[in-house]
């Protein structure tokens, strides 16, 4: 049986390995991973799924000497003169490439058969049953095959060449409480393809966590997404309801279904990011939000100057700096796992409680140096008992002294920052619904001085979703101006933003708003209608004991629509309070459900079932989902007395939010 104590982290991670080792066993030997971009994490130079499942260590003994960008790699190929091809190619000692993408990608398919089309131009290249000196290949598609995809292929006549499998990773562990499908792109593919495979693929990882957490029993959830995922979860337990042979003998099926229900009480929550966009455009003030905020974290890893601190590689402490394999980084990747103790005590905590929490972490260190046993009057076991402490303490103190150095340099680039504290201030007042004219000459002023175009659009965003859109002098205003400075690439950008419902233009023309405010009552902003009714904006003060977690310290003031929903649902009572307030607020389509499901009892394995479930809910989250955001939920959970585990299709911030939503071919220049 399964123990209460499961480190989903080190599980999760050993499943992931386990499925990749199988994939890599296809093509044995020395061999090249090509990730499409989505897959690919180009400010760290290293695929998305290093850090989570794999390290370089593995990769090596799996034959795997380098990795990069299929994009990268193809343009690369394609710049070498015809009349050096062959022999840049002859010279290339590894002849076996393995394409990792995601299941449906058109765009990745076209770079993989220019690949195969160059390198077959110049030398003889057979099936994968060839020679082992001709080129070989293998598409991995994540999280399943396609057939539209081999089709692809066989029109171009690369099919007999190219080998295909599916490697159906699941979640994987950002922190312990926090999982995510690394699927960065999620959103975008939803709102603007309208490709749903993220969600069939959320709907598999979950039936496979159902193994580890046990049988969900209810299910209450918002949104569309989240209806199409609950759907999907009914198909398959309808299926597994009638294909499973039923025991026989009389009154067995009856009884069965009884005892069935009593095995776990597990409740699962859906929330639809398309209900609450507003939360990952807000700037977070948790400690693991702020380091976000300011250094990109990518899952578990950020990149950290160097010449900050040359002698501090690691992050975790208890495991070493995975260098990259080619050997070839001059920056310093930090990498913040679970294992973290130290970052798993300030995580969730507001930026200024966890800074406190460290000073009382170094204080505490000092008074175990000044405890030293002295040789000559302290007993043998008194000096023993301090050495057995001080490789543990050693580590503890260098994790100590990492996370005082990397909340110092988050304060210069924040809180000590008059461009920050300008723009959190002006942020704040836009989540009040005061909306003024230096907040235009602002606006205007960013766009004159070319800063980084996210910073900008989530501002410009978050003035749109709180007011119910923009008038339509400002708006025009604004686009232009930013179409002029950034460059016309950046239309598909805004053109996406408005089809996502991020970027609002106010319906009524402009020409008519003066009238229609002087003789009509003034019409209240729908943000302003759910601020007030579910208390999104409450009054903050740290709490003199650091002790005491609050619900709203994640964003210093603000609790995340999200956040009430998911506490709302945790309580029967609460969620039918929650659900006629939200039918006054939500007139776009967005709908709340609430069934069960219903296992058999020969469905449940006797270890699900006599097994004490590790948590009281499963958070999904469809879209993704901040750092901060998470701590609020968690916060809002433990005031409950309930333990949740969060799952999401992604983890990001508003910057990679606002990125996301354009594919790698249409980037603007930042």
């Amino acid at each position: 049986m399964l123990s209460e104590t499961l480190d989903l982290y080190v599980y999760l991670k050993n499943i992931g390995q386990s499925k990749l080792a199988e994939t890599l066993s296809i093509l044995p030997g020395p061999k090249i991973l090509l990730f499409e971009h989505a897959l690919y994490d180009n400010r760290l130079g290293l695929p998305r799924m290093l850090d989570l499942w794999t390290d370089n260590t593995f990769l090596k003994e799996h034959g795997v000497q380098s990795f990069e960008n299929l994009g990268v790699f193809s343009k690369r190929l394609k710049q070498i003169p015809e009349d050096s091809l062959s022999d840049a190619l002859q010279q290339m000692s590894i002849k076996q490439f393995v394409f990792i993408v995601r299941t449906g990608r058109v765009d990745a398919a076209k770079q993989i058969s220019e690949v195969v089309s160059i390198l077959s131009s110049t030398r003889s290249t057979h099936p994968v049953s060839a020679n082992e000196d001709t080129f070989r290949f293998l598409c991995v598609l994540i999280p399943r095959k396609s057939s539209v995809f081999e089709f692809y292929f066989e029109q171009a006549g690369l099919d007999p060449f190219i080998e295909f499998t599916e490697l159906p990773l699941g979640f994987a562990a950002v922190e312990r409480d926090l999982l995510t499908l690394d699927q960065p792109h999620s959103f975008r593919d939803m709102t603007i393809d309208g490709d749903y495979n993220n969600i069939l693929h959320l709907a598999q990882s979950l039936i496979e966590l159902e193994e580890v957490l046990g049988p969900f029993q209810h299910i209450r959830g918002i949104g569309k997404n989240s209806c199409r995922l609950s759907k999907y979860l009914s198909r398959y337990y309808n299926e597994k309801r009638t294909k499973t042979p039923r025991p026989r003998g009389r009154g067995a099926s009856i009884s069965s279904h009884i005892e069935g229900q009593d095995s776990s009480n597990l409740l699962m929550i859906i929330f639809d990011r398309s209900v609450d966009l507003i939360t990952p455009l807000v700037t977070q003030s948790s400690f693991a939000g702020l380091l976000d905020e300011t250094f990109h974290l990518t899952n578990t890893s950020f990149v950290y100057d160097a010449m900050n601190r040359g002698s501090s590689k690691e992050t975790s402490m208890d495991e070493p700096k995975k260098e990259t394999i080619l050997d070839s980084h001059s920056t310093c990747i930090a990498h913040i796992t679970p294992k973290d103790s130290v970052f798993d005590q300030l995580k969730d905590r507001n930026f200024s409680v966890a800074t406190e929490r460290l000073g009382t972490m170094a204080s505490s260190m000092r008074d175990f140096y000044r405890s030293k046993p002295s040789p000559e009057r302290a007993d043998i076991s008194e000096v023993k008992d301090f050495v057995r402490n001080l490789t543990s303490i050693k580590a503890e103190q260098e994790a100590i002294s990492f996370h005082t150095e990397l909340a110092s340099e988050i304060s210069k680039r924040t809180f000590e920052s008059y461009s920050f504290k300008q723009k959190y201030h002006i942020e704040r007042q836009l989540l009040e619904t005061s909306v003024e004219k230096s907040h235009v000459h602002y606006l205007l002023g960013c766009i004159a001085r070319q800063e980084p175009l996210p910073n900008l659009l989530r501002l410009i965003c978050l003035w749109s979703l709180t007011n119910d859109g923009m008038e339509g002098d400002t708006f025009d205003l604004l686009m232009r101006e930013i179409l002029s400075t950034y460059g016309v690439g950046t239309i598909v950008l805004l053109q996406n933003l408005e089809q996502a419902g991020l970027l609002v233009r106010a319906k009524d023309p402009a020409i008519f708003s003066a009238l229609g405010k002087r003789f009509s009552p003034p019409k209240v902003a729908t943000w302003t209608v759910c601020r007030t009714a579910l208390r999104l904006l409450v009054d903050y003060q740290p709490k003199e004991s650091i002790s005491d977690i609050e619900e709203a310290e994640a964003f210093s003031g603000y609790i995340p629509l999200s956040a009430r929903v998911i506490q709302g649902a945790l309580d029967d009572n609460a969620w039918k309070k929650l659900l006629s307030t939200l039918c006054t607020v939500f007139k776009n389509g967005h709908s709340a459900f609430e069934e069960d499901i219903l296992h058999e009892r020969y469905q449940v394995s006797i270890e699900m079932k006599n097994r004490k479930p590790l948590f009281d809910a499963v958070v999904v989250m469809i879209g993704g989902i901040t750092r901060a955001e998470a701590a609020a939920m968690k916060a809002l959970a433990y005031s409950s007395g309930k333990r949740i585990v969060i799952v999401s299709t992604t983890v990001f911030n508003g910057n990679g939010w606002i990125e996301s939503m354009v594919d790698e071919s249409e980037k603007w220049p930042l």
